[in-house]
Formats: C-alpha cells, structure tokens, sequence
C-alpha cells in the first residue's frame, strides 16, 4: 500500500516510484527494485509497456494507482511453468477500482514567452479484458517521451534469460533526437504511441502497440580532432551547423495461444521505419587547408520480422520450437558539395561535388529447436539451431567504376548440449559445449567453416535474494558485410572507407567470463550488487586511419588480443528510525588494443569512471521532501604517449511540496562542471515549477521554468575520442523557458 509513503505532491508513477523504500529511477529512466532493474513491469497483471518503463512512469497519474506488488521468480503468460526458479522481478501497478471499466487521464497544453509549447495527452482505459493506453507528446522544449535504453528494448531482439551481466554497447546506431537531449540549438518533437493488450478468453491474448515519432532539430557545433602520426600531428577544427529530420517508428502485433498448462503458440510480427535527413554546412579548418562545405545524407532504413514460437511438456520434458525471418533494408544517400577540392580528385565530379547511393539488403532465416529434461539432479537439454542468411550490398560513386556489388550467404548449423547438475540446494553446476558448421558464400566464392565454443557457470542461490553466479563463455562473431567491401565508399566529406584484410571466411573468437552477486536484506533494508566482466576478442575488426590534411583512410584491419574489464559496485541503505535512504555506486571500464595507425602498430587504451552518492528522504509528514546527490565521470584516452581526458562533475538537489493545501512547489537545482587539459567550464540549471490545483475541479494550472538562468545558450564539453585520434565537441544547451500550462484531468 501506497499512502503511508505519499504526502500528496506526486503527480505521476514516477514520483509514487521514488517515494517507496527499495524503489527508485535510474540515470536510464529505468525502474529498479533495490538497485536491479526490474525485468517486467505490469498493469494489473499485463505486460503493457513491455520494457518501456520512461512511457509509464512519467504519464500513469498516481491518482490512478491503488498499490505496487513486487514479485519474485514471475512467470509470464506466454512461458511454460517447468519447475525452475525463473529469476526474474516483475513489479505490478494495481489500479483504484474508480478508474477502471472507463476512460481516465489527462489533457495538458503550455505555452511560453518565446513560442516554446508542449502538449501533451494520455488517456487509458483498464479493464478484466482490456488494458489500453494512447499517449501523445509535442514541443519544442527537447523533451524525449523515450530513453535510449526504451529504443533499444524496441529495435533489438532480446534472449530469453534471466540472469543480469555486465554489457558493452555500441550507441552509433542510436538516432541523435535521442541522444542529443536538450544539447541543441533547437528541437522539435512529435511523439506518439497505442499499447493495447486483449485477453480474448483465458487461453488466447493480443498484444499490440505501435510508436511513431517526429523531430527536426538544428546543431550548432564545434568539433577539434587531432589525429596523432608519425612526425606532425593532424588539426581538424569544424564549426558546424547541422539540421536533422528524423521519423521513427515501431509497429508490434503478438498473438499468444495457451491451449492448456502444457501448450502454448506464439506469433508474432514487428515492422520498424527509420528515415533520417541530415543537411550540414561546414567550416573546415585542417592544419593549413580551408574550406566551406555542404554535406546531405538521406538515410531510410526499415525492416521486418515475424516468428512462431511453440512451447510444449511432454511428459517430463520440455519442448521449444521457433523459427523466425527477418528482413531489413538500409540506404543511403550522399551529395556533398565544397568551394574547394577535398578527398582526392579521383573521388569526386568537375565541379568539386560528389554522390553516392548505397543500398544493403538481409534477409535471415532461423530455426531454433530445443528439449530440456529433469533427471534425478541433473538438467539436460539439447538443441539445434538452423540458419540461412541472404545479404547484399551495391554502392555506386558518381556513377563511375567505383561500384561495389557484394554477394554474402551463410549458411549454418549450430548444435548443442547442456547439463546443469544440482550440487546441493545451494550450488549448481551447468556446461552447455556448441558446434557451429557453415557454408560461407561470398560472391559466388564458398567455404566450409567450422567452430567449437561453450558457456559455462557455477552458481550460489544461499536464498531468493542473495546470489553470487561466475559464468565463462566461448563464442564468434561472424563478418558482416560492411566489413569485406572491394570499392572505397566515402564515409562524408573528409573520409573514405575501404578494406585491407577482413574476409567473409574470418573467425572472429570471443572470451568472455562474469561474476555477478547482488544481496538484499530485507530485514536490515539493505541491498548490494557487485558485477564484473572481462571480454578479450582474440580477433576484431578496427581501422588502421592513414591520414592526409585532404582525406583520411579508414581501413577494414584484422587486430588481435582486444581486451575489456568492467566492474560495478551498488549499495543502498535505507533507515527504519530515521526518514532517508543512501544509495551509492561507481563503475570503471576499460578498454585496451592494439591497433594499426598509418601502417605502425600503436597502443590504446580508454578509461571511464563514473560514480554517485545520492540521499533521499522517505517520509510522508514532513513539508519538504528532498532528493540530491552527484555524479561524477572521468574519461580518458591514453594513445602512446598522448593522452585525452575530460572529467564531468554534476551535483543536484530537487525539492518538492506544498504551499497549502492545493498549492505545489518544485524545485531542482542542478550544477555542471567540464573539465579537460586546458578548458574548464560550468553552469547552473534552476527549474522552479509552481502547480494549483482547486478542489473538486478538474482544472489544474501550473507554471514550469526550466534552467531560467540559460538565456544565451551555454556551451557544454563532450569527448568523442577514439582509437587513434581526439576528438572534444563543444554543443549548446538548449534555451530556457518559462511556461504557462493548463492541464485537464478526468
């Protein structure tokens, strides 16, 4: 039960969230439940925001909530009960009885002084056999209604598994609506999203959503990059004004069939667009060279999946069946003009322009079979996955002779046994060894390739909430496409890529071992997770950049021994005598390689700390209630003997309660501090907001100031460093404002 812990300044799940001992948001907008991400979040019992936590706990109005069940080892309808613990924590939002079986929500519109305006609607509807939910988003205040880690969850196919590990991800796919943020000069936004789920019968349900969002956001940015060689250095310095219109969009349709509590059908389809226009124009300074260019690039990408997924007990065993065919297409468009000559003559038309259209098609088909059985103390299953996968890629450059048209088809069985061997009640023991057959077709060119790979683990569960689990594990990562181009494709004005050594037959083998441990006390309201991860890629792709003050090679090159070591530590704290939690954590990742510049093998090495410390109150009859903290992070690039660093420094305090009765107050303050070699700068955000609400109205007004003290565009420090050069980035903060809003609640 939920009042004991509110005082009545919550407007939104989020703020109900936050307020629950063991409960808080992550820097992700994430929903975590004694510092674990939670793995499902349900509305009375249905999956409706899938893994979108931000959607839900910044729109659900906590008026609407009645209580928050936390759930241990939860089964999902769509799984099949097979006597295992599964691990995973859901958290269930009970809904008042006096907003279900109707529609509820809100309808908000606010407008500033200096045109800024946001509208904003949900509006829901909760019923035994429906669960249904349309949100809407527009402004121009560079509000984003989703993370990254939601876009992630939406774009990329997830494996069942319930274990949590540390992860090293790659966010150069991400659209930069998302991870700009409010670093722009300016941004619109349209956003909107269905989720809906139909319980037809109890055997039989429909899960559907789709999201569909629009921006056009305007960059002013200045880029150094100094691109380390042998004798002088390489001085890249670009102011750059860049205008992007993105649309996004995701359409989810899953039909789950529960014949009985032994059989369960699932299909599924997932269709995803993503279309970006990118205009820049360019002031390029490198060394003693200088020019004006304008660079355009029209990216459409989208793709298609659809999957049957059957679930079967047959006596002692369990069967799975899936199979699944995707299809994605990706092109791009390049036209770059300039008042000079840049790349290299041959590159370019007469006139000092250029264009390339590039196109890259997948098709992949997979079968994926397995059957696990339950034998005295021992776990055994077996399976064996089929593939079959199409790729294409055709880039033509002003339509000369530089074509590529490329031709890859793999076609692969991987086969595989695991035993999971129950020590005693505590520890068990599991080994799973694969073997992997393919027949690699590249350009009418094929190969047999074979490889042996494994995962294994050993694990304590001393009881539900205090596990420690060491795993190891031996795989590939075949070549893709990109990788084995035969013609340069120009990557934008001042770079080519092409390859020296990658073929479609390379190995790439992968090492990887993790320990995880995370404890939590109830009694003493304590929680600790502690994860650590080290991956060695004996083989990867990277570049060896041969540089020139005109163009800049970025060349497909097989390197060996790359090397990454993350480790993260958690640990809350919350107090039953005293009104407040403590929560702290830190994190360090490096990553170590050698690898080719201008032909010379060099050493590189990043590092990135971050940590926070963070203290909340948890306490209902108290005027005031307080979240502050910091964070901090250090990022460093060490490149033979150069080094690049930029240390961020952020300390916050958000306030909030009431005046009387109907009168709310927030306020978040928040200080930032940037800081490398020889550049130190910092600013101030203060967002005040100020919310009446009349009782027994509907009517609700609200006056929002969002970091009123940027009236000019503050600029911030970012480092984009990589293998072999620097790269420091200086972007504006967006405008503050101030905003008059209306909000209409039923």
């Amino acid at each position: 039960k939920i009042e004991k812990f509110l005082n009545g300044t919550e407007e939104n799940l989020k703020d109900v969230i936050e307020k629950i001992p063991g409960l808080n948001i992550n820097d992700k907008g994430k929903i975590t439940a004694n510092g674990k991400t939670i793995d499902n979040l349900l509305i009375d019992g249905e999956d409706l925001y899938k893994n979108q936590h931000q959607l839900a706990t910044e729109n659900l109005p906590s008026k609407i909530i009645n209580s928050v069940e936390l759930i241990q080892n939860y089964l999902g309808f769509d799984n099949l009960n097979t006597g295992e613990k599964t691990g995973k924590t859901a958290l269930n939002i009970k809904i008042k009885e006096d907003f279900k079986n109707k529609f509820t929500g809100f309808i908000e519109g606010g407008m500033g002084l200096e045109n800024q305006y946001r509208v904003k609607n949900s509006i829901f509807n909760f019923n035994k056999k429906i669960k249904f939910s349309t949100i809407t988003n527009l402004n121009n205040i560079a509000e984003n209604p989703i993370s990254i880690d939601d876009y992630l969850d939406l774009t990329e196919e997830k494996t069942e598994g319930s274990e949590s590990s540390v992860t090293f991800s790659n966010l150069n796919d991400v659209p930069s609506f998302l991870t700009s943020k409010d670093r722009v000069s300016s941004k619109k936004n349209s956003f909107n999203s269905i989720s809906l789920v139909y319980n037809f019968n109890k055997k039989s349900k429909l899960d559907f959503y789709t999201i569909v969002n629009s921006s056009n956001q305007l960059l002013n940015i200045n880029r150094e990059q100094k691109f380390y060689a042998e004798n002088d250095d390489l001085l890249i310095i670009e102011d750059k004004k860049n205008n992007e219109k993105n649309v996004f969009g995701v359409l989810n349709t899953k039909f789950i069939y529960k014949k009985n509590e032994t059989t369960i059908h699932t299909i599924q389809s997932n269709f995803l667009f993503d279309i970006n226009n990118n205009s820049n124009n360019i002031v390029n300074q490198t060394n003693t060279i200088s020019r004006e260019v304008e660079q355009h690039n029209e990216l459409k990408n989208h793709a298609l999946n659809l999957s049957y997924n059957l679930s079967k007990k047959i006596k002692n065993s369990f069967f799975d069946f899936k199979s699944t065919f995707s299809n994605s297409k990706n092109n791009s468009d390049l036209k770059i003009n300039s008042n000079d000559f840049f790349l290299n003559p041959t590159f370019l038309n007469s006139d000092t322009s250029l264009v390339q259209y590039t196109n890259k098609n997948v098709n992949d088909f997979r079968t994926i079979a397995s059957l696990q059985t339950k034998k005295n103390k021992f776990i055994f299953q077996f399976s064996n996955a089929f593939s079959v996968q199409h790729n294409t890629l055709n880039s033509v450059l002003n339509f000369s002779n530089n074509i590529n048209d490329i031709t890859l088809k793999n076609i692969a069985n991987n086969s595989s046994a695991s035993i999971k061997y129950q020590l005693n009640p505590i520890i068990d023991i599991s080994v799973k060894p694969d073997f992997t057959i393919s027949n690699i077709n590249h350009n009418n060119n094929s190969k047999l390739v074979t490889f042996f790979g494994y995962s294994s683990s050993i694990k304590a569960k001393f009881n539900a909430t205090n596990i420690l689990q060491i795993s190891n594990s031996f795989s590939n990562n075949n070549t893709i496409i990109d990788n084995i181009i035969d013609a340069e494709i120009v990557k934008d004005y001042r770079t080519i890529i092409n390859n020296f050594n990658v073929k479609a037959t390379t190995i790439l083998p992968s090492m990887h071992y993790n320990l995880n441990y995370f404890n939590i006390n109830t009694k003493k309201m304590t929680s600790f997770i502690f994860n650590a991860s080290h991956k060695r890629n004996l083989k990867s792709i990277d570049n060896n950049i041969i540089s020139t003050e005109d163009i800049i090679y970025l060349s497909n090159n097989i390197i060996t021994n790359e090397k990454f070591n993350s480790v993260l530590v958690f640990t809350e704290k919350q107090f039953k005598k005293i009104p407040f939690s403590f929560s702290f954590s830190s994190s360090y990742t490096n990553l170590s390689k050698t690898i080719l510049n201008n032909n010379n093998p060099v050493d590189f090495e990043n590092h990135l700390f971050s940590g926070m410390f963070e203290i909340k109150s948890r306490y209902k009859k108290f005027p005031v209630y307080f979240n502050s903290g910091t964070l901090v992070s250090s990022d460093t690039y060490n490149y033979n003997n150069s080094k690049s660093q930029l240390n961020t420094y952020q300390f916050y305090c958000r306030l909030n309660g009431k005046i009387q009765k109907n009168i709310y107050w927030n306020l978040n303050t928040d200080y930032f501090n940037f800081k490398n070699e020889s550049i130190n700068s910092d600013y101030i955000s203060i967002s005040p907001i100020i919310r009446f609400s009349k009782e027994k109205s509907n009517f609700e007004y609200s006056l929002i100031g969002n970091n009123i003290l940027n009236l000019e565009n503050v600029s911030v420090l970012e480092n984009y460093s990589n293998s072999n050069y620097s790269e420091l980035v200086r972007k504006p903060v967006l405008s503050g404002y101030v905003i008059f809003q209306l909000k209409y609640k039923f």
